[in-house]
């Protein structure tokens, strides 16, 4: 097995993006394209799914942070819509 490329640390999550992988590290979330990561959201991610839309939604300490990564790299805080903190 060829080794794509190594990670600086063992991500807690693994999703689809399209032909790449998002992984979510404990200090942001990355696409692995072209051989590297390019981290979309800097700091602190607690937990990291992907909604039906194919946004990304991420858990950070109290909040709940929505982001299209297509469109912005600037997360959304969306915790109200949700009735409070995770």
């Amino acid at each position: 097995m060829d080794l794509i490329y190594k990670l600086p640390a063992a991500p807690h999550t693994l999703l689809e993006h399209g032909d790449s992988l998002a992984l979510a590290f404990s200090d942001g979330l990355a696409i692995l394209k072209d051989g590297g990561l390019d981290f979309v959201v800097r700091g602190s991610i607690d937990g990291a799914g992907r909604g039906p839309e194919g946004r990304f939604y991420c858990t950070r300490g109290d909040q709940i942070l929505r982001f299209d990564v297509e469109q912005s790299r600037e997360p959304e805080d969306i915790t109200a819509a949700f009735g409070g903190h995770p």
